[in-house]
């Protein structure tokens, strides 16, 4: 961690903490996944990829005074007796209860959900449920990416980017992105028609204001190649079915998009 300085710019190292040595690392590997922090700034939460057969999130507690490290946990997931690999950034709610990432066994793509304790840790919800648009006959959709909105509410929304695939390492369908409610109690329920994008989904993000959605993508889907990289802007509705906005902004691979509170999008 790092002080920032009056005028925002970054200062020197404060503090250091390093995750090889918590537990997860040797059951699960110690490749990261990426680092998200939730919504209050105090927690910061490590995904580590899958080596066998589990991935891992450690939740490490962020001091505001200091910017020193506690550890706080580890809940491990995946399991089974297949091969896992970690494929989304953490996507933590609005109101910081819940929190879901995807992962990977061979060519299927799978959630997992998690609940936040009273420590801010992320534990696996084995008792969640999901409503799913009905896929067509003979598929099965997969998340490609995932966006939640702002709302420090008891129940708040999210973006999903969607496709179907025909066999576990086949055709798939074009992407679309559709938006569901999430409950009190992480369960996710679909809003409604989905979507068509024209690019293939890597990366989300909605506005502070949770009006607008932006969809990056930096490469095509191996077994769907009409959609390549790029970035498009649609309309986020809540608890409305999500609607178009923008053509193609840009065809350049887009790796990492983020909004300001001034409606500003940064790619």
């Amino acid at each position: 961690s790092y002080s920032i300085t009056s005028t925002g710019g970054i200062g020197a190292q404060v503090a250091q903490i390093n995750t090889a040595l918590y537990p997860g690392a040797a059951d699960c590997g110690s490749t990261h996944f990426g680092g998200s922090i939730d919504r209050t700034g105090t927690v910061a939460y490590i995904q580590l990829d899958g080596t066998g057969q589990c991935a891992a999130l450690q939740t490490f507690k962020i001091n505001a005074a200091s910017g020193a490290f506690t550890f706080g946990g580890v809940t491990e997931f995946g399991g089974g007796t297949q091969p896992v690999t970690v494929e989304s950034p953490l996507l933590v709610t609005g109101n910081n209860g819940h929190a879901y990432t995807f992962t990977q066994y061979y060519c299927e793509q799978n959630f997992t959900a998690f609940y936040r304790d009273s420590f801010g840790a992320m534990n696996v919800d084995d008792s969640w449920t999901r409503t799913f648009p009905p896929p067509p006959a003979g598929g099965v959709y997969f998340p490609l990416a995932m966006a939640s909105d702002n709302q420090n509410v008891r129940t708040g929304h999210m973006a999903v980017a969607l496709h179907v695939d025909y066999d576990a390492c086949g055709p798939s369908s074009p992407p679309a992105i559709a938006s569901f409610t999430v409950d009190y109690y992480g369960n996710l329920s679909y809003n409604g028609a989905m979507v068509q994008t024209a690019i293939n989904p890597a990366s989300m993000a909605i506005n502070p204001q949770g009006n607008l959605l932006a969809v990056s993508a930096e490469i095509s889907d191996p077994f769907y190649t009409k959609d390549g990289p790029g970035l498009q802007v649609f309309h986020f509705n809540g608890s409305n079915p999500i609607t178009a906005y923008s053509n193609i902004l840009t065809k350049d691979p887009i790796s990492s998009i983020a909004w300001d509170k001034s409606n500003h999008l940064y790619a």
